[in-house]
This record gives C-alpha cells, sequence and structure tokens, in this order.
C-alpha cells in the first residue's frame, strides 16, 4: 500500500504542520524546537528526531482523514506511549504506528508484534488491551477479528521507504504480496478462539 499525499509541494506541507503544531500542539514540538536554541549537539539530534517523529504522524492524520477515516484516538505527545492514531472505516479499526526513519527491525514495533515461539507472527494483545480501553469500536473490532495495524514509514524517498519495509517483512520470515496477518486468540463461551489482524505497510516520502 503507497499513501498518497494531496498534490502539493513538500514545504506547503511540512508548512501546515508547523502551523498546527502552532495552534494546537498535541504533540507537545513547540518545547523541541525551542531546545535547538542549545549547543548541546546530541541532545538536538532527540529533538529533531521528535520533530521528524510528530511530523509523520501528522501525516498519517492527515491521509486518513483524507480517506474518510474517522478518529477513534486522535495524536498525542510525540513518544507518549500507545498507538500514534487509532482510525476506523465504521468497520475495521485501523492502530496506526508512525515512523521517521532511514531503517526500521522487528525490535522497533516489539509492542505491537511478535514472532511466537511456533514462528508465527503475533498481536501483543496486553499492549492493545492497555491502550484501547474505553474505545468501544476497538474492543468490538478486537473480539470480532476486525482490525488492522498499519506501520507508515516516511523516509527520504519512497524507494527508501520501500525498501525499509521490505527489510522488515523479510526480518518476520515473510512476504509483502501474500497478505499478512498477526495472529491472537479471544475467549468465546469460555473457548480460545483465533482470531487474525491484517498488518498493513505504507511507504511515504512526504
Amino acid at each position: 500500500m503507497v499513501g498518497r499525499l494531496p498534490e502539493e509541494s513538500r514545504f506547503i506541507r511540512v508548512s501546515e504542520f508547523a502551523a498546527s503544531s502552532l495552534d494546537n500542539d498535541v504533540a507537545r514540538i513547540i518545547s523541541q524546537l525551542g531546545g535547538l536554541a542549545h549547543a548541546d549537539d546530541t541532545a538536538n539530534l532527540g529533538r529533531l528526531s521528535n520533530i521528524k517523529g510528530a511530523y509523520a504522524e501528522w501525516l498519517a492524520e492527515q491521509l486518513r482523514r483524507v480517506e474518510g477515516w474517522e478518529t477513534l484516538r486522535p495524536r498525542h505527545a510525540v513518544n507518549a506511549p500507545g498507538y500514534d492514531l487509532i482510525v476506523t472505516d465504521g468497520n475495521v479499526v485501523r492502530l496506526i504506528e508512525a515512523k521517521a526513519r532511514q531503517a526500521l527491525r522487528l525490535r522497533d514495533v516489539r509492542n505491537y508484534l511478535y514472532i511466537g515461539s511456533d514462528g508465527l507472527l503475533r498481536l501483543i494483545t496486553d499492549y492493545f488491551d492497555q491502550f484501547s480501553a474505553g474505545i468501544g469500536a476497538a474492543e468490538n473490532a478486537f473480539r470480532a477479528g476486525n482490525l488492522q495495524i498499519e506501520i507508515l514509514i516516511n523516509s527520504s524517498t519512497l524507494s527508501r521507504s520501500e525498501g525499509i519495509i521490505e527489510s522488515l517483512v523479510r526480518e518476520m520470515g515473510l512476504t509483502q504480496g501474500a497478505g499478512i496477518l498477526a495472529r491472537y486468540e479471544v475467549v468465546v463461551d469460555g473457548v480460545s478462539v483465533p482470531r487474525f489482524v491484517e498488518v498493513v505497510f505504507t511507504p511515504l516520502s512526504g
């Protein structure tokens, strides 16, 4: 899946991101920008990384909003625990994790997915329970097996983002074209029943 950004320049998108952050700083990046005035280069690398991450999350929000997805849990402070965004199209609930990276390993998504002892890709249900609590649509989708996880990669070029995704999928021991599913179980009438969450990858260069 390739994310389709609005037909406008990257400069305009960055300007809109900055304006929205000044208006309502949900990602808490104003303090990061202020910190860049300090002379500590090591700390500033971390601040720049946080700003890039917040921008990737904002891009994910804009893409899904344009496509008509409804927000169940909005963006929040960058680096805060939990999914970056939870949205629904009325049937499927999608848990979104946006990354601004030049590389990504399975350990970087360890809060969401892992390889079980049986070699199968699995959803980390404890994390889901913790960070979707109180969202009725998400809880219902979990029980019904109508969940998706979207991992959105915003890198320097689209081909770079695609390469990062291909590398991560290979590390999972899977092939991207086959449809990627992560298994979990729910208890129905005292019986453990398998469910599957679709894993969606979106490369961007925004």
